[in-house]
């Protein structure tokens, strides 16, 4: 079809990237956030979708949404609830990275809205890169976390400050 001019030319987007290639290092809370989707099955229900938004630094789950429907809703109930727990003051002032995959949910018009109205500078991933935005576990011990699980590096952050205070 293509050689003889009957194929429709496929239009690429190009990735909204951080200014380097490699994964950004988040040095506080709530700088660098991923998100991302996943599906399974449930016998006698069927499919179902989970969302969740993690913050990087502490590797804390800090939303989520589960529903039978992969849509722009789910992504946004979970990105609400994240904003609830982890700015109950706003986002505004909290300089907000989200990362996220090039799904259609995640870059639809309305997702992109609520971001830039929330202030939250969102960062796609480039394409085919399953790792870039893939930190998702609250309860595992986690390397980066000096072998603690993300709840309870989270609370050795909160008893530092309030000795620092």
């Amino acid at each position: 079809m293509r050689l003889d001019g009957l194929s429709v030319p496929v239009k690429r987007y190009k990735a909204k990237r951080a200014e380097t290639r490699s994964k950004p290092q988040p040095t506080r809370r709530n700088e660098w956030w991923g998100t991302d989707m996943t599906k399974f099955y449930v016998q006698g229900l069927g499919w179902l979708y989970l969302v969740v938004v993690i913050d990087w630094y502490t590797k804390r789950a800090l939303g989520y949404s589960l529903g039978i429907r992969p849509k722009t809703d789910l992504w946004l109930q979970a990105l609400h609830q994240a904003v609830d727990v982890a700015c109950p003051a706003g986002s505004r002032s909290e300089h907000v990275h989200l990362m996220s995959d090039n799904g259609s949910q995640p870059t639809s018009t309305r997702y992109e809205t609520i971001l830039e109205t929330l202030s939250i500078e969102h960062v796609t991933t480039s394409y085919n890169n399953q790792k870039r935005n893939a930190d998702t576990n609250q309860d595992y011990p986690h390397s980066a976390l000096m072998g603690m699980s993300p709840i309870d590096f989270e609370a050795s952050l909160n008893q530092t400050q309030t000795a620092a205070v």
